[in-house]
């Protein structure tokens, strides 16, 4: 791992997103390959969707796209983790990491979290939105702790106590900063590509170029929030204590 990545200290807002594409830079044949993998079937698969309309092509298709977010989320997560600890890791690696028990949370993390949202949401917009943001770290304590459903969204509660207005403006930059790329990503990939490619593949591209991004600052507040929390290295050693393994 190169000196541009900063490790193992809190990191605030500029930290973040200069870790971010540091490490986007630095591995970033890893990253776009764990993205290509999944999204460039399923663009194929709906494509062949849109000009057959054949059930089992809908099928596929659908079990795909239920399948993909879960599926980057664990394995991003897991490549990012690794390569922001020093460790080595391949794409298939990042995905055999995962199993099914992984996914499996995975997708209950998502479904008990955006359920406990709406129910904030229901109750005047502002509960909605400040559980949101307490459980932005779900996903990563449920790959990288293999906490259970409950454990993550419990742990991410945690995680996220006394630091939200910090969270809440990290995340809020990030997304409208990853919104800005895959606009602009989407013009000049669809300028040169688009009648080539077509408009599925083009946007699978973008998002294979683009999608890492969020993942790596994500999983770099994670880890930031644990650092805050239970303290990184001593400031004698670069290896961090084993609580740190992914």
């Amino acid at each position: 791992m190169q000196d541009t990545i900063a490790r193992f200290r809190p990191m605030d807002l500029g930290d973040i997103l200069n870790t971010t594409f540091n490490l986007y830079r630095e591995n970033f044949s890893l990253f776009a390959g764990i993205c290509a993998v999944i999204v460039i079937p399923q663009a194929i698969v709906l494509a062949a969707f849109a000009a057959t309309h054949n059930t089992l092509i809908v099928l596929l298709g659908a079990l795909i796209s239920l399948a993909v977010p879960y599926l980057l989320t664990g394995a991003l997560a897991q490549a990012v983790s690794a390569r922001y600890l020093g460790r080595p890791m391949t794409i298939a690696q990042a995905y055999e990491a995962l199993g099914t028990g992984t996914i499996l949370t995975l997708v209950g993390v998502s479904f008990l979290g955006a359920l406990l949202v709406l129910i904030g949401l229901i109750f005047i917009i502002i509960p909605g939105i400040y559980i949101a943001v307490r459980f932005t770290v779900a996903s990563q304590a449920a790959v990288l702790e293999r906490q259970s459903v409950t454990g993550s969204l419990r742990r991410s509660w945690e995680l996220v106590h006394g630091n939200w207005w910090r969270v809440f403006g990290i995340v809020l930059v990030v997304t409208i900063l990853v919104g800005v790329l895959e606009a602009l990503a989407g013009r000049v990939v669809g300028a040169i590509a688009g009648d080539v490619l077509g408009t599925g593949l083009s946007t699978a591209v973008v998002g294979i170029l683009i999608q890492p991004i969020q993942a790596i600052a994500l999983t770099l507040l994670y880890y930031d929030l644990r650092i805050r929390k239970e303290g990184g290295t001593s400031p004698t050693t670069a290896e961090p204590s084993s609580r740190w393994g992914a």
